[in-house]
């Protein structure tokens, strides 16, 4: 039982030595509604995942069944973590929501200045078995025939799954520093 303690400190102390990545995660051409690129950078602390975005981009898609406004309310970064063999996944540890406020229509593209964001992680958490999520809160802004009120709800972007794994992040660090560039995924 020590042996695996052990091997699972090790394991997460791999994933903090990391130092800042570049971070490049992207929903552009999914079937979201509201689609986003998001360039910056991310660093592991001893207790939390501090992500800078230098660049966001947001876009409202064309292609939805929904043609009215919709209203941005939030952005919050998060940490998931699977919980089914069938690619199941739960929202484990979030940042506090950045507040947008920003109504926007089908076609519209919006660039926002820096963001950072901080998500608090605990000190036995593996984050090898974790990637990071942007949930975008958004909400209808003109009536939908059929419903009473505002309806509200998610859009999100995704990092790749093995970003905190320890030999990815290596590679990952290596091509950037060549490339200058980040990636979407390694």
């Amino acid at each position: 039982m020590l042996i695996v303690v052990v091997l699972a400190t090790a394991h997460f102390a791999l994933a903090q030595d990391v130092g800042e990545q570049r971070l490049k995660m992207s929903s552009i051409g999914s079937g979201f509604g509201v689609q986003g690129e998001f360039i910056g950078q991310y660093k592991i602390e001893q207790d939390a995942v501090q992500i800078i975005l230098f660049e966001t981009s947001l876009y409202v898609s064309e292609n939805c069944p929904y043609k009215g406004r919709r209203g941005i309310l939030q952005l919050q970064f998060s940490l998931a973590e699977e919980t089914s063999p069938e690619g199941r996944w739960k929202l484990s540890s979030k940042s506090e929501p950045i507040s947008l406020g920003i109504i926007m229509s089908p076609g519209d593209k919006r660039q926002l200045g820096p963001l950072n964001f901080r998500i608090p992680i605990k000190a036995n958490v593996d984050l090898t078995t974790r990637w990071l999520v942007v949930e975008i809160q958004e909400e209808t802004m003109d009536p939908i025939p059929g419903r009473v009120g505002l309806s509200r709800g998610f859009s999100f972007a995704h990092s790749c799954k093995n970003i905190f794994q320890p030999a990815t992040a290596i590679a990952r660090t290596r091509e950037n520093l060549a490339r200058g560039t980040a990636k979407t995924c390694p």
